[in-house]
């Protein structure tokens, strides 16, 4: 445990040294909720309101959905996987007394503390400047359940990419794989559109995957909407995230024979 949280003061440290990407994120995510701006205003220059939403609730959806986005560090593992595979470098990880999984774990959460004020920042100057309402409950229960279906979904993600890093030991570049899960990771979690406006046999579907509670549900849970869903949704993560621990236990037992520290 000791190890860990030492780990994780590292990272959160770590990112405040480079202020420059902390200041892009910032100016990226108004950009992206500006974007959204635009679009609906010219969408509800005609309704009144869409698919439940308001004007001044789909824009709430945005500002709180991109800060839960914000928060997600994970792409961070099968990157920095990736790069210590194919440096061979990676063969410090198995002689150092620790377990892999957890030190990538405790470095993202690390990194998530740095996130999570920079989100706080990006937020209130988007409400500041464009005067947005933040549609938020009042309900107790629907707000720990949102903080509580976020944090099994972040540490899901983070098991998701150490598996995607894993695939290094297999193929020469996963990049490809990193571009798939991050543009799907920005439909299927909602950054789109809201998934409400989809089929309803599509939500069904995109329902049985974890990406759909890693920042949409806890988005309307936090507006006071899709109440039913949390118990089922905390089933769901929950299931994934045992299903991908032994997953990537077997992967890595399987492939580091694979490794002979120099690179592959």
């Amino acid at each position: 445990m000791n190890k860990s949280l030492a780990v994780a003061k590292v990272y959160c440290k770590t990112q405040l040294i480079w202020r420059f990407d902390l200041a892009f994120k910032v100016i990226f995510t108004i950009t992206k909720i500006l974007f959204a701006y635009v679009l609906w205003s010219t969408i509800f220059e005609n309704q009144a309101e869409i698919g439940g939403f308001t004007f001044g609730g789909m824009l709430s959806y945005y500002v709180i959905q991109s800060f839960l986005s914000n928060l997600d560090a994970s792409r961070s593992v099968s990157e920095d996987m990736n790069n210590q595979i194919r440096g061979g470098t990676f063969s410090k990880y198995m002689i150092l007394p620790i377990n892999i999984q957890r030190y990538y774990v405790s470095k993202t959460l690390g990194s998530l503390v740095t996130y999570f004020f920079l989100s706080i920042v990006a937020t209130l100057m988007w409400v500041i400047i464009f005067q947005v309402p933040l549609l938020l409950t009042g309900e107790i229960k629907l707000i720990l359940g949102a903080v509580l279906l976020f944090m099994g979904s972040a540490y899901f993600m983070i098991q998701f990419h150490y598996f995607i890093g894993l695939l290094a030991f297999i193929f020469q570049n996963i990049w490809l794989f990193i571009m798939i899960e991050s543009n799907l990771m920005s439909f299927i979690s909602g950054g789109i559109i809201p998934l409400v406006l989809l089929p309803s046999a599509v939500v069904e579907v995109i329902k049985l995957l974890p990406f759909y509670y890693s920042s949409y549900l806890p988005t309307m849970l936090l507006m006071g909407r899709n109440d039913e869903e949390l118990g089922k949704g905390i089933v769901i993560v929950a299931l994934w995230i045992m299903a991908f621990k032994f997953i990537n236990h077997y992967l890595y037992q399987r492939l580091r024979v694979r490794y002979d520290g120099v690179g592959i």
